[in-house]
């Protein structure tokens, strides 16, 4: 190490040149990196979305979630499902593998639920849904009175 600290200190002017040379190409590749704030991320999940209205959970469960989760089993790169059943709604998210094609494992998935509709309730409506980062809106805005124009208006 002292070595260096010697070399460096009787060399000076190598030394700033190359400090100066690292900067530059420092700020060059800087300029020239892709950034983005808000990144493409596509997580390979798929949710399947059934409404059933009037049923109570246990009969949504067993007569909807299950049979879905079922036929969803038969999907290619399915790693884990989990059900969520409610009065008159069910709710099942099937996680695949990374570096799946999401759009055409939705297109199998709606395949195996057109093939369990038969078996399904007739006034069961299922939808099948997919996105991604991309989906969610980048900026919301929101109007709403000012204090004392809201005060006024409490008043009267």
């Amino acid at each position: 190490m002292y070595i260096f600290t010697a070399l460096s200190l009787k060399n000076r002017a190598l030394i700033a040149l190359v400090t100066v040379v690292a900067a530059v190409f420092g700020l060059i590749g800087v300029g020239s990196l892709k950034q983005e704030l808000m990144p493409s991320v596509q997580f390979p999940a798929i949710a399947v979305v059934t409404s059933y209205p009037g049923a109570s959970p246990e009969v949504v469960n067993k007569d909807v979630s299950g049979p879905i989760e079922t036929a969803l089993r038969g999907v290619t790169k399915l790693e884990s499902t989990t059900a969520t059943s409610s009065t008159g709604a069910s709710m099942i998210v099937a996680q695949f593998e990374y570096g799946v094609d999401l759009s055409v494992t939705e297109q199998r998935v709606e395949r195996a639920i057109s093939r369990l509709s038969k078996m399904l309730p007739q006034s069961a409506d299922t939808q099948v849904l997919s996105g991604s980062i991309d989906d969610f809106p980048v900026i919301q805005i929101a109007v709403a009175p000012q204090r004392e124009t809201l005060q006024k208006i409490l008043r009267s």
